[in-house]
């Protein structure tokens, strides 16, 4: 059997599929209203990560009649509201990747010590950290891509990424089976995006179940987490780019440089998980990883997402212009 077929023979991705398809069909039902009694100038709404962050939870958990994968400490919950309302507070404010990086430590501390984690110590300070740092930077990504619709997109490959570095994958089964059906709440529908409080939260879930599926190698944590790509480089290849390197979306057309941004997401990923993610320790993870930082980060800043891009016409734009 290949390993889609394998996955798919999975029920806990069966789980998080059906339960991610109704949620989307919700979130689009919810997207194409609202868009109706929007301005045009106007992002779409942050639905997308909060519906991935439940769909997951319900699936993970065995909510619902669901025959759930882990038992979930309520710690982590908390941790994962806490961290939405950062986010969410962190997008109002004049600097909110700054202010999302103080406002989410609270969060991120409960869910690095939500449970005894069972793979190596420093595991815990790097679900912390990246919940600190890394939901602010793919806040940051997703609110500028936020009409475009890659955000959900993005977010599907490096869900995908995770499931192919660790060597323990239950608990990662409902994570992509949700990632699925959403990632279409984006691109090609455009009516949702992550959101910051959403893809926050999403964040900080992603590095608990990859400190945990891979205990049994630990450079595959190391890797994980470097598997959400774009999502981490892309602000600050941005920041450091900025005037001194043209952006590939100044010479490209939109369709073709939605192509790059995928593209350079699974590059970054497919490196992250088959290559830094297969070493047996997190000391020589890092160090594969140490030579692919800064190419990763000049991607980024290659890349980079501006928020003056806007998508071709849709069916929707169309009808409220009439």
């Amino acid at each position: 059997m290949s390993p889609i077929q394998t996955l798919i023979g999975f029920s806990g991705f069966r789980d998080g599929f059906l339960f991610g398809l109704v949620l989307t069909a919700g979130v689009l039902a919810f997207g194409a209203v609202l868009a109706r009694f929007r301005r045009r100038s106007q992002a779409p709404l942050g639905l997308t990560g909060p519906a991935w962050v439940l769909a997951s939870l319900v699936t993970l958990g065995g909510w619902l009649g669901y025959a759930g994968a882990d038992v979930l400490p309520h710690q982590l919950v908390w941790g994962l509201v806490v961290l939405f309302v950062a986010g969410e507070l962190a997008e109002r404010t004049p600097n909110p990747k700054i202010i999302g990086m103080v406002l989410g430590l609270p969060g991120a501390i409960l869910v690095g010590y939500a449970r005894e984690l069972p793979g190596p110590s420093w595991s815990r300070w790097l679900v912390i950290g990246v919940a600190v740092v890394g939901g602010p930077l793919a806040a940051d990504l997703d609110r500028r891509c936020a009409r475009l619709g890659l955000g959900p997109v993005l977010w599907l490959i490096a869900v995908a990424g995770l499931y192919w570095t660790v060597p323990d994958t239950e608990r990662v089964r409902p994570l992509i089976g949700a990632a699925v059906p959403l990632a279409f709440t984006g691109w090609p529908a455009r009516l949702s995006r992550m959101g910051a409080g959403g893809i926050s939260a999403a964040v900080a879930l992603f590095a608990w179940v990859a400190a945990i599926e891979g205990r049994g190698r630990p450079g595959s944590i190391v890797g994980a987490v470097a598997s959400l790509g774009l999502f981490l480089v892309e602000p600050i290849g941005r920041v450091l780019a900025k005037g001194r390197v043209a952006a590939i979306s100044r010479s490209m057309r939109l369709g073709a440089f939605e192509c790059v941004v995928v593209g350079a997401q699974f590059l970054l990923v497919g490196y992250a998980s088959r290559v830094a993610g297969f070493a047996e320790t997190g000391g020589t993870a890092f160090l594969l990883l140490l030579p692919a930082i800064p190419v990763a980060i000049a991607i980024g800043g290659l890349v980079r997402v501006s928020k003056r891009l806007r998508p071709r016409s849709t069916p929707t734009t169309r009808h409220r212009r009439q």
